[in-house]
């Protein structure tokens, strides 16, 4: 897992997830609250969000928010609601609560858990009746991604406090950490030593994943070619013209379009490599 960026531009959020067209949502959204009394059942009908994908799946490289891997290998990835709508219903169409994640994080392990710590984040105030005007509510009911800078969604969020990590709002990199087993080929997540990278770790393994059999043998040959361009790095007989090749094959390899960019960025780190 790596850090990702919110597009926070007109070309790169969704139109449908910003200004008249999200109180329009929200406003749907807050009508079949109050019809069925708070217990909202998102049917085809309230199912908005589809149209965020192609956005998401560009801001996170085609990788899995969570995994790294390519979705186009591992499986299809969707629209994820970090905080699960079933939960949190009035961000059911708020664009920073949104991540790109294939089906196996998402679906087989994270669903709709949400382990928390301390706090709770603060449930809109609405009326007990319905109003006639559905609109000033649903202008206030989740940040608009456009309206909102990477701070403030920080802070809108920061009353609560989530364990599992949030790569838009956290940076994965310095709380999650690896090791290899070479007699198993495979490549593992571990903990790290703060508090809070041993919280990220296990809620990283047991509610995306992110220690399953296939991922742990499928990371191994990207960390074992990563290892041999290291060693050709170090060997004193390589000629200069080709360890600049490798480097730069390394480079591309960390910059974050790949798969498994964390775990690579870790062991440059480990290695004492300069890139």
């Amino acid at each position: 897992m790596i850090g990702l960026k919110r597009a926070r531009t007109a070309a790169g959020v969704p139109a449908a997830f910003s200004g008249a067209q999200l109180v329009k949502k929200n406003a749907k959204l807050l009508k079949a609250f109050y019809a069925t009394n708070g217990a909202i059942k998102f049917d085809a009908a309230l199912t908005l969000w589809k149209a965020a994908k192609e956005h998401l799946k560009k801001e996170s490289n085609s990788k899995c928010a969570y995994c790294e891997a390519d979705t186009a290998v591992v499986a299809h990835g969707d629209v994820e609601h970090f905080r699960p709508k079933s939960k949190y219903w009035w961000l059911a169409y708020c664009y920073d609560n949104y991540t790109y994640a294939c089906q196996i994080c998402n679906q087989s392990f994270k669903g709709d858990e949400f382990p928390l710590g301390a706090g709770a984040l603060v449930k809109p105030q609405l009326p007990a009746a319905e109003p006639a005007d559905l609109n000033p509510l649903a202008k206030k009911l989740c940040l608009d991604p456009l309206a909102s800078t990477d701070v403030a969604v920080a802070a809108y969020y920061a009353t609560e406090s989530a364990f599992i990590v949030n790569p838009y709002i956290e940076d994965p990199e310095k709380l999650l950490e690896w090791s290899v087993d070479d007699v198993n080929k495979e490549v593992l997540l571990k903990a790290g030593p703060t508090q809070r990278a041993q919280e990220a770790f296990a809620s990283a393994v047991e509610f995306l994943g992110l220690n399953r059999e296939e991922l742990k043998r499928v990371r191994y040959p990207t960390y074992e070619a990563f290892r041999t361009f290291r060693d050709v790095l170090l060997e004193p007989s390589v000629s200069q013209p080709v360890k600049d090749m490798v480097r730069t094959q390394m480079k591309t390899m960390v910059a974050g379009n790949l798969p498994f960019t964390g775990m690579l960025r870790y062991f440059v780190k480990e290695w004492g490599l300069v890139l």
